[in-house]
């Protein structure tokens, strides 16, 4: 009756629908029930009669068979669809025939032969069993015996017996191919039955119930645990069953959408229909119309436990992620499973604990009350029958689930704090986080914002109201307390990673769900997958005290230990009455900061420009005095900034940052700076009690701190004051005036290499810039302070047999020596501390006595612009040798004006040249047209940054493989970096722009551009399409965008995990288009360096349109921190580390000699070994 299902009101099914295309698309039975035909000859007619083929040529001979009778007023005729399908449809398609006449033979061997061949069953041993859906072994026996006396037949046998014996094997045939069914009462374990499973060798993995959330589950099966059994309860329907857990009593649920969850039911509610695969076993399970099917993969890696949840496709094949296989359980084996289940049940709920609390989320004391009731019945039980024992199991599975699940409620129109679960927040603020609404904090989209800051119970902005939404379930109003604005949406068109936004009347409802005992996840009523999140970081330094409240995880994500509960919230009641007294209480607050937040904005616009006067490059105060004037102009700033959703700082806190700002300019206006008059020329002695310069004399270098009680020693362009106290012995304490500490002892010995050899300073403080500690005299380092002498043996005094004695300079010694060595304060690269190596570890003693500010403001101008760091290099981006020294000389002459107490004019002079050579912006050395380049990721390892800090800097070259572009499969790619891999080189051809098209060479393709959007690849042209813009952020590195956007939105980058990923943690993949150059300037990621190519590349090249081959021969000289190589001719050299990272590419002019500073390791330098101290 294909007119009982239709599409519409007046479509009805075809036989294709009916049987779903299944393959069988009619059925066959006896005459009383049979359809009935006209057969009529075929008329070429567009007409729909009944013997009309539409538009088909006519056929001679050719008959329409047509239904008799129509259906809501189609005429259904036999016709074909797909080619091997046929039924009865409406559509005319291929509707005509021809009839062939058919009569018996009388070829009984040929009958015979036929017979076998059409009756024969291949099927394999896993087909035939005793569960569900597999062929009935029986059957196949009764199969097995038909075709064997057909077979054994005699040639001359009598027709009627071999038609006998053909319609037993038809009959034996049919039977054999029924599968076995599912039975009413029957106990089953539901498995996936995914095909992946036994592909990867993974363990069975079983549906279960779980009790946690009497959710339906998948995870790893246990043939002990009776929650993997149901029971099948039959229903009126064919293939339509109720299951039953053993385990807790409960039903499976219907389906509630698509990824979403089957909850269960106490009672039988949703039948579950099997549509199986005879002889496979394998079935696909419907409840309420949606498919069971395991989130994530079973075959994978994860063994669940994981929800089961609702999807809506179908391939037709068996042994797919959303079938399932029914194991009968025998009634021994359950008996067992019953017996173990009651014992663990009592072992299991012996101490149970429950979160009672008169408050939404909670435990109510009735469930509690009710389970332990039961809980002490069941402790009776121990001899009872099995199957009173299951009941026990489910009755106490149920009433814990309910004692878990059946929590207090949230009442409608009531008052709640809205209190963030997050527990690294609590744990870092010392409270939780908790919401409110910002209505004047308004976004680009034009909606306002929702925040979360530190909880404050007396702060009525994180009050709301709650009011039912009708019609959506769990669906709440949240309105705020204070300015009456409600909880609404994301800002944007996707939900993950939005900031939830606020409007000032209701739109959207907020969906209020359970996600555990206390704890709700709240979603907006469009999209309950994603829920209201507070910003977080795995790193606890990192998580910020206020932000947007945004979109992220879904109900079922698995949440890192370190941002547990970060999407979950607590609901706390506070009475209509206290609400209006707080309300009244945070009002008169508000109003109150909102005057103090006026009065702190009309004076940082008065001193806006006395603080930039006095933080500039010109000013003339100290650092310090800047850095205190500076913090508390920020302070405020901040402030400033935030007003428009701060609801926590008070009129007191306004108060108290602007008092910080008026006494910070007062005390910089009032400060006075200790200046010393330094002597011209070294002490031929020094005298304990005096301060003095200690100046190296070998590197000319001094020495100084970096601040703090426990600081680093550099050396560096400075003059610092040190004094010399003696002790007992001939021994004396060295005291930094600077630090007012002395520096301390440490026993070196305690930590040696393996060669007996023990640390140093160096090696002790891990170069981290912290060679020594400064502290009281009780734990000070004596020293000897001796005049150097020239030797090869190792004492007290010695400087090295090579060394020149400089007059008037001394050693400081350690008193102790350590593991036979003794211990002088040297120098390494730019750092000083003690070590056993006699490495200019001589000194000059300049006497320093306080002098007047005549000096003040050069010495101040040496601060300001002597530490520019300015490292100098041959390849693009970086300043050239001649702006370096052009610089390095006003340095020079500044100190040297001040050093040498030159007269007023000369001082004026050398600090107004510095300031100059300080503020001028060097040309760096540019890209050269045609030259050809490796660009190599220069940033903070792979990946993108966006919070307020970088991670730790770990630049291409360090112990690790760099990370280089290349063109391949139509996009920008990046790899593991190989100098001798043309891949990575790329051709710079200039544009008519001034910007650059970059051709790869190995893949003939030019870089076009990404789309503007986060995460899109940078695809790739044959020819040149779009010119790239490079943007110097620092020396050396440049962002990349292309040309068509100026404004420098986007950059391309390394595609890993967010926030910076750490050496190996990224794999090599598509270069993507992400943050800003701004982002790349400030935090130095998402940048690049442009490598020349080197000479072992250039003969490749060559051959693919490079660069020709360069000279051979050259001479190497290892260092202590340096490589020194002077090449005979033209020459590229390479350092390489013994990773295989190359290090520094230098081009060398014949006979010119070059060093490259390096840390102590082993290198190739174009080829050669070196081993570097």
């Amino acid at each position: 009756d294909y007119a009982s299902q239709t599409w519409d009101a007046t479509t009805p099914y075809d036989g294709y629908d009916w049987y779903d295309y299944a393959g069988m698309n009619a059925e066959f039975g006896f005459a009383d029930e049979a359809q009935a035909f006209t057969i009529l000859p075929a008329e070429k007619t567009d007409a729909t009669t009944r013997a009309s083929i539409g538009g088909k040529d006519l056929v001679d001979g050719s008959y329409v068979v047509t239904a008799a009778e129509p259906f809501l007023n189609y005429l259904f005729k036999l016709d074909t669809q797909r080619g091997t399908n046929a039924a009865l449809a409406p559509w005319q398609d291929a509707c005509a025939w021809l009839f062939y006449e058919a009569t018996q033979g009388t070829d009984f061997a040929k009958e015979v032969e036929l017979a076998q061949a059409a009756y024969t069953i291949d099927v394999t041993s896993d087909q035939v069993g005793t569960d569900p859906g597999l062929f009935n072994e029986a059957n196949f026996g009764a199969y097995d015996e038909a075709m064997a006396a057909l077979k054994a037949l005699p040639t001359d046998a009598d027709p009627a017996e071999v038609r006998a014996a053909i319609n037993t094997l038809a009959e034996a045939y049919d039977e054999a191919l029924v599968p076995n069914p599912i039975v009413d009462g029957a106990y089953y374990v539901l498995f996936n039955d995914n095909a992946k499973i036994k592909e990867n060798n993974k363990e069975a993995k079983a549906m279960y119930i779980n009790t946690a959330n009497n959710n339906l589950y998948w995870g790893k099966y246990n043939v002990e645990d009776l929650g993997f059994v149901f029971k099948a309860i039959a229903t009126d329907e064919d293939d339509k069953f109720y299951l039953q857990s053993l385990a807790t009593g409960l039903y499976i649920g219907g389906g509630k959408g698509f990824c979403d969850y089957f909850p269960s039911t106490a009672e039988p509610t949703y039948p579950a229909t099997f549509y199986g695969y005879p002889g496979y076993g394998s079935y696909r399970i419907k409840t309420n119309d949606w498919t069971l099917c395991p989130q994530g993969n079973p075959g994978g890696d994860k063994d669940g436990p994981n929800p089961v949840w609702g999807y809506n496709g179908d391939n037709g094949q068996p042994y797919q992620e959303w079938t399932w296989s029914l194991k009968t359980v025998a009634e021994d084996d359950l008996e067992q499973l019953v017996n173990n289940a009651f014992i663990d049940a009592i072992a299991q709920y012996k101490n149970a604990t429950f979160e009672v609390k008169d408050q939404p989320g909670y435990c109510k004391q009735e469930n509690v009350d009710a389970f332990n009731t039961l809980y002490a019945q069941a402790k009776t039980m121990g001899g009872a029958e099995p199957e009173a024992k299951l009941q026990m199991v489910a009755d106490l599975s149920q009433a814990y689930g309910k004692a878990n699940n059946d929590v207090q409620p949230v009442v409608d129109g009531a008052y709640y704090y809205v209190v963030s679960k997050y527990a690294a927040y609590a744990e870092k603020f010392g409270a939780p986080a908790a919401m409110y609404t910002a209505p004047d904090q308004v976004r680009e989209s034009g909606l306002s914002t929702v925040f979360a800051d530190k909880f404050d119970e007396n702060n009525a902005h994180y009050i709301f109201k709650f009011t039912a939404k009708e019609g959506v379930e769990n669906g709440f109003n949240m309105q705020n307390a204070v300015d009456g604005w409600y909880v609404n949406t994301g800002d944007g068109d996707s939900w993950y990673g939005e900031v939830t936004t606020c409007t000032e009347t209701a739109v959207n409802a907020q969906l209020v769900k359970p996600y555990g005992v206390g704890k709700f996840f709240i979603a907006d009523e469009t999209d309950d997958a994603v829920s209201r999140c507070v910003r977080n970081n795995t790193d606890p330094e990192k998580i910020v005290q206020r932000g947007s409240v945004y979109g992220w995880t879904t109900i079922t994500d698995d949440i890192a230990e370190a941002i547990q509960w970060y999407n979950a919230w607590e609901l706390i009641p506070v009475s209509e009455d206290k609400v209006t007294e707080l309300v009244a209480s945070t009002k008169a607050a508000d109003a109150a900061a909102d005057a103090a937040a006026q009065a702190a904005d009309e004076y940082l616009a008065s001193v806006a420009d006395q603080v930039a006067e006095m933080t500039g490059e010109g000013s003339t105060l100290s650092d310090a005095a800047k850095a205190a004037v500076q913090a508390a102009y920020d302070a405020l700033v901040a402030a400033q900034k935030a007003e428009k959703y701060d609801v926590t700082t008070t009129a007191d806190d306004y108060a108290a940052m602007k008092a910080a700002l008026e006494q910070a300019i007062a005390q910089a206006e009032e400060g006075e700076r200790d200046l010393w008059e330094i002597a011209e020329e070294p002490s031929a002695t020094f005298e304990a009690g005096k301060t003095y310069v200690l100046k190296n004399a070998y590197n000319s270098k001094y020495l100084s701190t970096n601040g703090g009680t426990v600081t680093s020693v550099n050396v560096i362009e400075d003059t610092e004051v040190w004094s010399v106290e003696a002790a007992d012995d001939g021994f004396y304490y060295l005291k930094s005036e600077s630090e007012a500490g002395y520096w301390q002892y440490v026993e070196y010995s305690s930590q040696a290499w393996e060669d007996g050899t023990p640390y140093d300073g160096y090696d002790w403080y891990n170069y981290a810039g912290m060679n020594a500690e400064f502290g009281t005299i009780g734990g000070a380092q004596l020293f000897t302070i001796l005049a150097p002498t020239a030797t090869e043996e190792d004492s007290r005094t010695s400087v090295g047999k090579d060394k020149t004695l400089v007059e008037n300079s001394y050693v400081f010694t350690a008193k102790d020596e350590v593991l036979g060595k003794f211990y002088k304060l040297g120098v390494q690269g730019d750092n000083a501390a003690l070590e056993p190596w006699r490495e200019d570890v001589a000194w000059l003693f300049y006497e320093a006595t306080p002098k007047a500010d005549a000096a003040k403001a050069l010495q101040l101008a040496i601060e300001a612009y002597g530490g520019l760091e300015m490292q100098g290099g041959t390849n693009p981006g970086y300043y050239s040798a001649d702006a370096v020294a052009e610089y390095n000389a006003a340095v020079s002459a500044a100190e040297s004006a001040l050093e040498s107490q030159a007269d007023e004019d000369a001082m004026r002079a050398a600090t107004a040249a510095l300031k100059e050579a300080g503020k001028k912006e060097y040309e760096t050395i540019a890209i050269s047209a045609d030259e050809v380049y490796f660009i190599v990721s220069a940033g903070y390892g792979p990946g993108y940054y966006t919070t307020a800090d970088p991670p730790a800097e770990s630049e291409w070259y360090d112990d690790r493989e760099a990370y280089a572009m290349y063109n391949a499969d139509g996009v920008v790619k990046w790899g593991n970096f190989d100098n001798t891999n043309p891949k990575f080189a790329y051709k710079f051809e200039q544009g008519t722009d001034g910007n650059w098209n970059l051709k790869n060479i190995a893949d003939n393709t030019y870089i076009e551009k990404g789309k503007a959007a986060y995460g899109q690849d940078v695809t790739v042209t044959e020819g040149a399409v779009m010119t790239q813009e490079f943007a110097l952020v620092s020396e050396g590195k440049f962002a990349i965008t292309w040309s068509e956007d100026r404004s420098g939105k986007y950059v391309y980058t390394l595609t890993a995990s967010h926030n910076g990923s750490k050496n190996g943690e990224a794999e090599p993949g598509n270069i993507k288009v992400w943050g800003s150059a701004s982002e790349a300037a400030k935090f130095g990621v998402n940048v690049w360096y442009l490598i020349p190519v080197g000479d072992e590349m250039k003969e490749k090249l060559t051959a693919v349109g490079g660069i020709a081959a360069g000279g051979e021969g050259f001479s190497v000289v290892p260092g202590k921190g340096k490589v020194t190589f002077t090449s005979d001719k033209a020459e590229t050299v390479q350092v390489v580390s013994a990773a295989g990272a190359v290090l520094a590419v230098k081009k060398v002019e014949a006979g010119e000699t070059v060093s490259i500073n390096l840390v102590p390791g082993i290198y190739l330098v174009n080829g050669t070994k070196v081993i570097v101290r």
